[in-house]
């Protein structure tokens, strides 16, 4: 008797078949190349010809691509983690943990036994690629290496350098600097590993205890360099680290394990027939957007575009000019007579290997034409063009931009649009009368460019050169989404398991890559008439025809549309030469010169940085000497935050109190590493980098470390309601007390809530009290403080005077750079990513936000919310810059910050019609694309003009700015006229709210459940990583505007805000900014704050009643919610809506549940945006109450009701008793329907014991109720086996959230799943949740 197990992955199957004493008899790995349904085929007939088929009888399946297989219902599938643990615990007894990671996949395991595996703990990676198999593949197939000879490599390797694994584009960034600087092949490859493993630690295993010893499976299980790393980074010793002998197939293992123990039997010979007959099953839902066929848009469109000028080959004097393109996947080279006619062109693969490249183009170029050639000038571009410049003796450097720009505008003078998609980089450049005025790059993935394609066509067994073809075949373009690697991947495993066509699956990739171009490069940018599609991947008549499909038929594809990068260089050589003689070298050069001096940008010597920066920075260290005396405790400052701008403040303050004052270094290379090792979770930048300046400081003794929460700040010209500090502000102490755990190392965090906005009495108290707790008596702290206090003013006051300064010596036609950030994005080198430094040595003046009167600039009229003080300051220095003439902004923003994806949007509307650059940082080790941008960015100001007077002074400017008062209602009172109001989406509130709005006369209705086609519209005007709950809100209004008649145009949206500090209390105010934007002007927003909603006399008994009744109906089973909102709406109708009948159909409500028997019972908690309107949750909750589970949802009424709480408690205005009353009235009803509900309520026990435990671990945080959130989570529900927190992905609260419950002691709580939302289905999640029921 045999059982056998299989495991179908995206680009494997496996299979193993064990005995009745579980001792294993065969195993199979084979690359199933798209095939999965015929090399599955074979393996089983391969079976057969050494086992009877009727002695096999029993089987399982597992992976994602084998769920057709249970589908159908020939096979049991079995949940990847449990396989994993069954696999794993067959082979190894005694296991600790298990790490597996695979091509698509890394999962984390551990804290189970085999006893009782009810505590296991399942760590699985985001849908990002960094930190799997796929990220090692991108790069090896760059290298133009086999991953099998992996491992042979690494055992030569020499040194380890430090490449960024958190994604496929920085690791290519790092390895082209690398390369560019000498370093080895092997050296690159064992780099690569220990980003992976460092990437994994981080973003997989995060606090999870390191339980030995640990099994390592999965397909890279089988790479030595991993093993080596892994074994390194997480400190293991030999006996600690186990490596199964077919680690690929521990899953299948497992399968055939539970198979045989659960006696899940199989017909080999109906499995067979089952794979002969099966079709295509692949089907457009409802709510999915179905994708045009290709082939109408044109074909061959790639054809004799490569036609070069003939020359007589008696013809001798050539006079030339070369262009080079060095890039990380192509080098060209283009040969032009002196009429910009191309007479040669070389597109050589680059391998890794950039001047190996071009000394193979030089050298065909010179057996073609000998020497004949007179080279009249040379130019060189790409990312590799400074050091072959200067290798080859290249006249002219140029960028990309400005190179693929001359090239289009040479061939054609109407182009006013650019798209260039190249191996790993992509660009988009628009252009007016020929010259750039505005332009942007991939940031972030390389899932939108040519790599990608090449490594899908690899996995798919497709030859590169037929998939373009291909993809005209297809009849049916799979929607496989967009985003990253991992994600589009899993989503191909699945519809290969469906029985999907390989033609579909190829063209569904086409729209992917073109999506994932319009969405993340050229986001809401403008595009022109006429649109050259330049770049290798122009060859692929898939991509030009999604092009087409999406944007029209103004896309064509240029004569030498793969080498325009090397043409437009060639061009610029012949413009700018004119009579010189050129450098060149000559076709054959000395290679040895190119191992040029090492530059890392990290660490840009002050020096060189230029005055302003100088003198900036020795006010800031004005009386610190880094001096320790012995005799004194010492105060480490790390140098990051807001701490940037007040360490002059402290650094007196502790000094007066007689402590020694130790202040982290500037950002170095060292301090990156250390935050890589430390950092958990995807946190802004500016956050991770905390981690390694603490880290420094105590790997230097410090006793104590000072890193205060900022809670709220003061802008003297602020009209808000609040000026919060942002959310990683307000919980940077408590997630660096969490990660670092700093009680263990002796170190004393002194962590004061800073709010600037309490006023002086507060600070004073506060500061007062530290100086308590530190020793020191009240005179003495305050004597500090005074004088601490007086050189934060005197810095800030002579910063701002440095500033006018370097304004009024600007030329009359001479223009200057404002690098527009918070203060710590302008002085840390690596933030500021050595942007100000490129500018200096370039020969510009570069000023900073400080130098500007912004802090006296009003914008309250266009943003009367903004609740971030540096939001106000960045978009007063925007408005400024915008009047200057000679001054012009580069904006820099953090990659995950919330506050960042709001004001992205406002800065642009501020700066209209004036060009500015917008960097965003993230974990780059090199700034080889930055630079670019810049360069970019000053070449393209090159035609614009200054105006010939003296620059005025710059608050002259200031007062030129003309403040229009924004067009949004804070109540339904303000609306003139009898528009009907929509309401967005949330299950069964809105409808309630509706009826609410109706009974007063207020025509209401509600938008429908976003779906797939609102979030395509709404992702139109995304431009970073803007939460999903955003993106929704936009494609829901705007679906329902396009959809609308002309008499039904009389309009308006009802978005509610909050006071802060949260993304969402903008959603309204962006929303007001696109509907402008795209001519809506008349149609009217009314956006109350929702903390006012208390203070409505007449209608805050029936919202609060609606949000109560809301959550019965949310309580019922899932069938009969409507029943119940019908019966509500009718008491609302009947003026019936009260206490005592909603009590009635709560008990209701609760003898019907119980009646109702559920196998699991699981809390759902996190942004409500997500958690009730079931297509942004992906349905997830539909699906497990489906599989007769119970969900409890968080209850909103008790979700506002904390909102109310914490608001009365900051504000003691005339009616706070009323408003306490009526707040108290609230609680009782609460009481009474829980009461009601027994014990099937979703409330807390007691609302004062959330309040407690909520001022215990987060006493001073707004924004996103993460109070609420986390005390919910921490509220003991008994009833429960498990919590599920849902939220937008990047939304900062959930991120802060998720961080700080894994400190919290988890012996006396339920387990905890954390989900993110994007709108994109992907297979992890779905192991995540049936792993995580499984198991409670």
């Amino acid at each position: 008797m045999y059982s056998l197990g299989i495991d179908i992955g995206y680009t494997s199957i496996k299979l193993v078949l064990i005995n009745s004493n579980d001792e294993i008899k065969h195993t199979a790995y084979l690359l199933h190349k798209g095939r999965i349904q015929e090399v599955l085929k074979e393996a089983i007939y391969n079976l057969m010809s050494s086992y009877v088929l009727e002695d096999i009888k029993f089987a399982a399946i597992t992976g994602t691509g084998s769920k057709f297989l249970a589908e159908d219902q020939e096979l049991q599938f079995i949940n990847e983690v449990t396989a994993i643990v069954e696999g794993s615990m067959s082979t190894e007894k005694k296991i600790g943990s298990i790490i597996e990671i695979g091509g698509q996949s890394a999962k984390y395991i551990t804290e189970f036994r085999e006893s009782n595996k009810s505590g296991i703990k399942i760590a699985i990676n985001s849908d990002c690629s960094a930190g799997t198999g796929s990220f090692l593949e991108e790069q090896i197939s760059r290298l133009d290496l086999k991953l099998e000879d992996y491992s042979v490599f690494t055992e030569k390797a020499q040194s380890i350098p430090r490449i960024a694994g958190r994604c496929s584009v920085f690791a290519k960034t790092d390895m082209i600097h690398h390369q560019q600087e000498g370093v080895c092949v092997e050296d690159l490859l064992l780099g690569l590993a220990y980003a992976l493993v460092k990437n994994y630690k981080a973003a997989v295993i995060k606090k999870l205890p390191i339980k030995k010893p640990i099994v390592f499976i999965g397909g890279v299980a089988y790479n030595l360099g991993i093993i080596r790393a892994l074994k390194d980074v997480l400190g293991l010793d030999e006996g600690e680290f186990i490596v199964p002998q077919t680690p690929g197939n521990t899953g299948a293992l497992g399968a055939a394990v539970i198979a045989k123990k659960d006696k899940m039997k199989i017909d080999l010979q109906k499995l067979l027939e089952c794979l002969e007959n099966k079709k295509d099953s692949h089907e457009v839902k409802d709510d999915e957007t179905r994708l045009p066929e290709l082939k109408p848009f044109g074909e061959n469109d790639s054809e004799n575009k490569h036609l070069c000028k003939s020359i007589d080959n008696g013809k001798t004097n050539l006079e030339c000019y070369l262009g080079i393109d060095i890039g990380s996947t192509s080098t060209n080279l283009v040969l032009m007579n002196k009429e910009n006619e191309i007479i040669a062109y070389k597109y050589l693969k680059t391998l890794g290997n950039p001047v190996e490249a071009v000394r193979k183009g030089l050298k065909d170029l010179k057996n073609e034409f000998g020497d004949r050639i007179k080279m009249m000038g040379v130019g060189t571009t790409g990312s590799g063009r400074y050091m072959i410049g200067k290798l080859i003796g290249a006249d002219i450097i140029k960028d990309e931009i400005t190179a693929q720009a001359k090239a289009a505008v040479t061939i054609d003078d109407r182009v006013d649009t650019i798209f260039e998609i190249g191996g790993q980089d992509s660009k988009y450049i628009r252009l007016e009368k020929g010259v750039v005025t505005d332009f942007e790059m991939n940031k972030i993935c390389a899932a939108g460019t040519g790599s990608f394609i090449e490594e899908q066509a690899k996995k798919l067994n497709i030859p590169i050169g037929d998939f373009g073809e291909m993809t005209l075949n297809s009849h049916y373009p799979i929607n496989l989404g967009e985003r990253c690697t991992v994600f589009i991947e899993a989503n191909i495993a699945a519809s290969l398991s469906k029985g999907a066509k390989i033609d579909h699956i190829a063209s569904g990739l086409c729209y992917s890559i073109v999506k994932n171009y319009l969405n993340k490069v050229v986001g809401q940018k403008k595009i022109g008439n006429k649109i050259f599609f330049q770049g290798g991947v122009a060859y692929n008549q898939g991509v030009i025809n999604a092009f087409r499909a999406l944007v029209g038929d103004k896309l064509f594809v240029p004569p030498f549309f793969s080498v325009t990068g090397a043409y437009g260089a060639a061009i610029l050589a012949k413009e700018e030469m004119l009579e010189e003689k050129s450098q060149f070298k000559g076709f054959d050069f000395d290679t040895k010169v190119h191992l040029i001096e090492k530059q890392k940008h990290h660490q840009p010597k002050a020096e060189g940085e230029g005055k302003i920066y100088n003198e900036i920075e020795k006010l800031y260290l004005k009386g610190y000497d880094a001096s320790i005396d012995p005799k004194k405790e010492t105060v480490g400052i790390p140098r990051v935050l807001f701490l940037h701008k007040l360490f002059p403040m402290f650094h007196v303050f502790f000094k007066e109190l007689g402590f020694n004052v130790l202040l982290s270094d500037l950002t170095k290379e060292e301090t990156i590493r250390l935050s890589q090792e430390h950092s958990l979770d995807e946190t802004c930048y500016p956050v991770k980098l905390i981690h390694g300046h603490v880290a420094e400081l105590i790997n230097k003794k410090v006793d104590y470390l000072f890193l205060p929460a900022l809670y709220t700040m003061t802008h003297p010209i602020s009209k808000t309601r609040q000026d919060y500090g942002c959310a990683y502000m307000q919980a940077a102490p408590a997630m660096i007390h969490q990660t670092m755990e700093l009680d263990k190392k002796g170190i004393k965090l002194l962590s004061p809530v800073l709010s600037f906005k309490f006023g002086k009495k507060y600070m004073m108290k506060t500061l007062l009290e530290l100086g308590k707790n530190l020793g020191k008596n009240t005179i003495q702290s305050m004597l500090a403080l005074q004088k601490g206090m007086q050189a934060l003013k005197t810095f800030e006051k002579k910063v701002e005077m440095i500033g006018q300064e370097a304004v009024e010596k600007l030329g009359t036609d001479e223009k200057a750079f404002v690098i527009i950030t918070r203060a710590y994005g302008v002085t840390d080198p690596v933030l500021n990513m050595g942007i100000p430094k490129k500018l200096m040595n370039m020969g510009y003046k570069v000023l900073t936000l400080s130098n500007l009167p912004a802090h006296t600039h009003d914008t309250s009229k266009e943003y009367p919310n903004m609740y971030w003080p540096f939001g106000q300051h960045i978009l007063s220095g925007a408005q400024i810059v915008k009047q200057h003439p000679n001054l012009y902004a580069i904006y820099i923003t953090n990659h995950g910050c919330g506050p960042d994806t709001i004001l992205s949007h406002y800065f642009r509307e501020e700066m209209k019609g004036k060009p500015y650059l917008s960097i965003e940082v993230d974990e780059h080790s090199s700034s080889v694309g930055v630079l670019t941008r810049v360069e970019a960015f000053v070449n393209s100001l090159k035609t614009k003009e200054v105006q010939m007077k003296k620059a005025e002074d710059l608050k002259t400017y200031s007062n030129r700015v003309i403040h229009k008062e924004v067009n949004i209602k804070n109540s339904f009172n303000e609306l003139k006229d009898k528009r009907i109001v929509y309401l967005p989406y949330l299950y069964p509130y809105s409808t309630l709210l509706k009826e609410l709005l109706m009974k007063k006369g207020i025509r209401a209705d509600v938008l429908p459940m976003t779906n797939a086609s609102s979030v395509d519209i709404g992702r139109k005007f995304t431009i970073t990583k803007e939460y999903f709950s955003l993106t929704a809100i936009l494609g829901d209004v705007f679906k329902k505007l396009y959809g609308l008649k002309k008499d039904e145009e009389n309009i308006a949206f009802f978005i509610p805000k909050s006071e802060g500090t949260e993304a969402d209390g903008q959603y309204d105010r962006l929303l007001r900014t696109k509907l402008n934007e795209k001519g809506f002007h008349h149609v009217e927003m009314i956006a109350p704050f929702i903390e006012d909603l208390l203070y409505e006399d007449e209608d805050a008994e029936g919202i609060y009643l609606s949000l109560l009744a809301g959550d019965m109906i949310r309580t019922a089973h899932k069938n009969h919610r409507d029943k119940y909102l019908n019966e509500i709406i009718e008491l609302i109708k009947n003026n019936d809506f009260k206490i005592n009948p909603l009590k009635e159909i709560a008990k209701k409500i609760y003898h019907e549940i119980r009646l109702e028997k559920s196998k699991k019972r699981v809390l759902v908690i996190g942004e409500p945006m997500v958690l009730f309107n079931d297509f942004m949750n992906n349905f997830t909750f539909n699906h497990i109450e489906d599989e007769e589970n119970r969900i409890i949802y968080s209850p909103l009424s008790e979700y506002m009701w904390f909102i109310w709480k914490d608001f009365l408690m900051k504000n003691l205005d005339k009616k706070a008793q009323i408003l306490r009353q009526r707040l108290s009235r609230f609680e009782y009803y609460i009481h009474d329907i829980s009461e009601c509900l027994a014990d099937e309520s979703p409330f807390a026990k007691g609302l004062s014991d959330l309040i407690a435990t909520a001022d215990k671990r987060m006493k001073y945080y707004t924004g996103g109720n993460g109070r609420y959130r986390q005390a919910k989570i921490l509220s003991g529900f008994n009833n429960i086996d498990g919590i599920i927190t849902a939220a937008s992905m990047y939304e900062n609260t959930n991120t802060i959230l998720n961080l700080l419950y894994k400190g919290v002691d988890e012996k006396h709580l339920k387990p905890v799943l954390h989900l993110t939302f994007d709108g994109n289905k992907n297979e992890n999640d779905k192991t995540k949740i049936q792993s995580f029921m499984y198991y409670i």
